[in-house]
């Protein structure tokens, strides 16, 4: 009888957390102004390397010749980013087109929007779900335009 009583309260909890439902949410497009603190360029990297077989386990793809000599290569693109200061902190957009259109110093206005993680609930069983939190955990960075001088 004892294990009875516990499988009802488990299943009252679940029916309870099942009324809740977390959506992942954006609010309005949101401007405010930045300046470009810095910008980061990264060639392309490309590599070659012969592989001692004794010491070669085969994880990494590769092409092996003769008696287990493995030649394994690796490529690694250019990389395009812009550091931004503006009311939240810094943030760094890793996009080329960014990168292309600014300067260190440049004052900027940017579009983003706020990312929530939000919890709605179905208090009443009426099928009508209430808010019952949001949080932050995130920004959706949109554009960059130079701001008026």
């Amino acid at each position: 009888m004892r294990n009875k009583g516990a499988v009802i309260l488990v299943l009252l909890s679940l029916g309870l957390i099942a009324c809740e439902e977390t959506k992942t949410e954006k609010s309005t497009i949101l401007s405010e102004r930045a300046v470009v603190v810095e910008r980061v360029f990264a060639p392309p990297q490309h590599s070659l390397k012969i592989v001692n077989p004794d010491f070669d386990f085969g994880f990494e793809p590769g092409i092996t010749i003769g008696d287990g000599i493995r030649i394994k290569s690796s490529e690694v693109p250019a990389k395009h980013a812009t550091v931004f200061r503006c009311e939240h902190g810094k943030f760094i957009i890793e996009r080329k087109s960014i990168y292309d259109r600014f300067d260190e110093g440049d004052t900027v206005v940017v579009t983003y929007q706020e990312i929530y993680r939000s919890v709605y609930n179905d208090k009443d069983g009426d099928g009508e779900k209430e808010q019952i939190s949001s949080v932050i955990i995130g920004y959706d960075f949109l554009d960059a335009t130079l701001a008026p001088r």
